[in-house]
């Protein structure tokens, strides 16, 4: 783009080494340069009218809703993984949303970010938790860090603290309840020890038949318990 056309709030795109979506926050006009601030606040850059270097000259900037990319650039620089304050900033990110969404116990074993977008979490448990970019869109660090954690965090079996409401399966009825759990009930330390505990209603119904079966089995092996016995 050219300095002339130049707005502030106007949203632009880098076709730099990586493909970054910004906002133009200042203009000087004096030395012919603007600033950017990308979507995620991360990137601060000034491009320059006739720059000395080509990868911050204002050519390399074009308004957001006028691109229309033949070969799209990568979504992502993985060059930035050798940076110092790019890593610092990851595992801040990383660690804000590992406290909000991460159960107790639970830690990531696994991060990686690919140049299309996609990020892929793994735990020490085994579960793993995947966020892609849509081809569209810009790419977005913390969206996709806080997806791919998401993501990961439902396939964690719930496992509800004293007073937490969770959602069971009742054997007798097939039905769907809603309870709030205490360690002094013994069928809710039963739930709990079966994995019959739900974040919401539509899991337990979706794990239904898995509850049912796991109750039969138990049944079974109390009665051979009990034949054993006498």
């Amino acid at each position: 783009m050219k300095f002339e056309e130049a707005k502030i709030g106007m949203e632009v795109i880098w076709n730099g080494s990586t493909k970054m979506k910004g906002t133009i926050t200042i203009i000087d006009t004096p030395d012919k340069s603007v600033l950017v601030v990308s979507d995620d606040g991360f990137f601060k850059l000034w491009f320059f009218d006739a720059s000395e270097n080509p990868k911050f000259d204002l050519k390399t900037l074009k308004p957001y809703n006028s691109i229309q990319f033949t070969k799209k650039p990568p979504k992502f620089d993985i060059d930035l993984i050798d940076s110092k304050e790019f890593q610092s900033y990851v595992e801040a990110v990383i660690a804000k949303y590992e406290k909000e969404f991460l159960p107790e116990g639970t830690c990531l074993t696994h991060v990686s970010i690919r140049k299309d977008g996609k990020i892929v979490m793994k735990d020490n448990k085994g579960n793993k938790g995947i966020s892609k970019c849509h081809p569209d869109d810009a790419f977005n660090l913390e969206i996709g860090v806080k997806l791919a954690i998401q993501r990961l965090a439902d396939k964690i079996p719930f496992v509800p603290k004293e007073g937490e409401v969770y959602y069971y399966i009742l054997l007798s009825t097939s039905n769907t309840y809603k309870s709030t759990f205490y360690e002094c009930v013994f069928s809710d330390k039963l739930d709990r020890a079966i994995g019959n505990c739900f974040r919401t209603e539509e899991e337990a119904e979706k794990n239904k038949d898995k509850i049912i079966s796991r109750y039969k089995t138990l049944l079974k092996y109390a009665e051979r318990i009990a034949k054993g016995d006498n």
